[in-house]
């Protein structure tokens, strides 16, 4: 993850993140593995008083979901069935 420019990068291929979508990924990857509860990633990324609701967590996680393989990451967000989601490391060699 580029901090300056917003994006995901593996290799030379790369593509941007929105503000919110940039957000949700900073706090899985500062989670280091650990499962981050939607609850949670509501409150950090939407806001407290904000009228988001888990549904608006799985929608973004479903983007990073479809950027992570566009530049052929081999990270993987897994879902935690009532638990959250948590950045894993897919076991094939070779990728970023």
């Amino acid at each position: 993850m580029d901090l300056g420019s917003c994006s995901l990068v593996c290799g030379d291929r790369s593509v941007r993140l929105s503000a919110r979508e940039f957000d949700v990924m900073r706090h899985l990857f500062q989670a280091k593995g650990n499962v981050v509860a939607k609850a949670l990633l509501l409150e950090k990324v939407w806001g407290f008083d904000s009228n988001a609701v888990e549904n608006h967590v799985e929608v973004y996680v479903g983007f990073l979901r479809k950027k992570l393989r566009s530049i052929e990451s081999d990270l993987l967000i897994q879902a935690r069935r009532g638990l959250g989601y948590q950045i894993l490391v897919a076991e094939e060699e070779g990728g970023c």
